[in-house]
């Protein structure tokens, strides 16, 4: 086991926390939708099947949410998992915040981890942070976690851990278990592959937190950095997949077995230290795939920042025997309507702690998902721009039907040619033929045209109508993106902390206002 830690941690034993449920939240960066054993077809995806066994057993053991939903892009799904809020009503999204940026999710927003801690559990975050960090009161162990272990920034190398953005480089690794102190840098993690860390870390904090806590009330949220590019892994992970030709594909196969191994690792050691049977586990992936870098969203429509299935609707599922599913369910598919934003009331509903005093997005949908009882929610906000930018990209669902928003002619030709790509080395049986825009509309209704093959906006012109007119309404107040203000801060430049990316707030004529 790598033990890139070294914290010494004072404890005092918790007298209520096995009543409270563990609670395991597992999230991949950049995992598309046909990377998961369990929505690989046989005769689709032959010669490219990947080996999932350990989220396939948990999958097949729980509920599998196939309409899952996050945004289209990394900052703006943790964003909207940790704070119940939509992108549009934070600030945080369409786009992620850069390295380099000088702003963060602010502050006003309470999040989960600070919740749960005030129930009475003990918060973990393991991996990737990317909700920004020029001011140190914007990191983890300010914002509800008793401990840190991973990277602040949005990606780096699997081994050296270094993370390149704005013309600047620096290491980016941390390890701490103070709140209110910025976790110190962890220079021992140098050179140990991040998937073994991130299992190591959590391995550590399950036996750690089964001694001197109980059965139960963890909160453990390990975001992985599998399997966002650069795509790195060692080579033991590769070799079952030689018969795949393009590389990126081999490399990318040898990252989610990796990950899935990783994954394994943990649900064993809940089992072995005695708290699996009070385990929720949810997993969620936190975008669609990004095709280029190998990952595959077949048989979806587009990828990674599009607002297109492919790039919103991910591989996510319920497990664990602390879930309570009702028996009737177990192993069962769930197709209603589901977005990350609701699994702060839902998971608040499943602690059995009050929901939340402030205003969310989310619904609770616990009863709905653990005992079939009727779903709450009808409706999703997937990517809303402010009235400002009038009605220049967007999409909302209600129910069955889906409206896709792109008004501006450059961008209406893009999205016209988005393809439904397969993996490689497979052939379609029929060549696609991406659907043609209608004044900048697309009307899909989903669930019988998934895929997103046939656009139905001439045919419905009033169900068009009526979408266009719900996205308008909900515009009104719509926050712009953060992103848009905001450009990279020279005074960020980590050769001023001995190569290390660190919060810069405190540095002479820096752009960073904590807010």
């Amino acid at each position: 086991m790598w033990r890139c830690f070294g914290v010494l941690v004072f404890v005092v034993v918790c007298s209520y926390c096995a009543q409270l449920p563990n609670l395991v939240l597992v999230v991949a960066d950049d995992l598309g939708w046909n990377d998961v054993g369990y929505h690989q077809v046989e005769g689709v995806t032959t010669n490219n099947v990947i080996a999932t066994p350990t989220l396939d057993e948990l999958a097949y053991s729980g509920i599998r949410l196939e309409q899952h939903y996050a945004q289209t892009m990394c900052s703006p799904t943790r964003g909207a998992l940790m704070t119940s809020r939509y992108p549009s009503h934070t600030g945080l999204g369409p786009y992620v915040i850069k390295t380099s940026f000088p702003y963060a999710m602010p502050s006003q927003h309470a999040f989960l981890p600070e919740l749960l801690h005030s129930g009475g559990y003990r918060t973990h975050l393991v991996g990737k942070w990317h909700l920004g960090f020029c001011d140190e009161r914007y990191t983890p162990t300010f914002r509800g976690f008793d401990s840190f272990l991973g990277y602040l920034s949005s990606d780096e190398t699997y081994y050296s851990h270094i993370s390149q953005d704005g013309g600047f480089s620096g290491y980016d690794f941390r390890n701490g278990s103070k709140p209110n102190v910025l976790s110190p840098v962890a220079l021992n993690c140098d050179g140990v592959y991040s998937t073994y860390l991130l299992s190591a870390e959590s391995v550590r904090l399950i036996q750690e937190h089964s001694k001197n806590y109980g059965n139960g009330g963890l909160f453990l949220f390990l975001s992985f950095q599998s399997v966002h590019d650069p795509l790195e892994v060692p080579k033991e992970f590769t070799e079952p997949y030689n018969a795949i030709d393009d590389m990126n594909r081999r490399l990318m196969a040898g990252m989610i077995t990796a990950m899935d191994q990783a994954i394994k690792n943990v649900t064993d050691a809940l089992k072995a230290n005695g708290m699996w049977n009070n385990t929720i586990l949810i997993f969620s992936s936190d975008n669609g795939g990004a095709n280029s870098a190998g990952a595959n969203n077949y048989p979806l429509r587009g990828n990674k920042t599009s607002n297109w299935e492919g790039g919103i609707r991910v591989p996510a599922f319920l497990s664990g025997p602390g879930s309570n599913i009702s028996p009737s369910l177990t192993g069962s598919i769930n197709n209603n309507l589901f977005h990350v934003v609701d699994w702060m009331p839902s998971l608040l509903t499943a602690a059995n702690l009050p929901s939340p005093s402030f205003e969310i997005d989310g619904v609770d949908q616990w009863n709905s998902l653990t005992q079939g009882t009727i779903p709450p929610r009808d409706s999703v906000i997937f990517n809303m721009p402010p009235q400002s930018d009038g009605l220049s990209h967007g999409a909302i669902r209600v129910g069955k039907w889906k409206l896709i928003i792109e008004s501006s002619v450059k961008g209406s030709v893009a999205f016209a040619g988005t393809p439904r790509l397969p993996p490689a080395g497979f052939i379609p049986p029929e060549p696609d033929v991406p659907p043609l825009p209608t004044q900048g509309l697309w009307l899909f209704n989903i669930e019988e045209d998934p895929n997103e093959t046939t656009n139905l906006a001439n045919e419905y012109p009033g169900t068009t109508a009526a979408l266009l007119r719900t996205f308008k309404e909900q515009q009104i107040d719509c926050l712009p993106d953060l992103y848009t203000t905001h450009r990279t801060d020279s005074t960020c430049d980590p050769a001023q902390f001995h190569d290390q990316w660190t919060p810069w707030s405190n540095v002479p004529n820096n752009n960073c206002t904590y807010v």
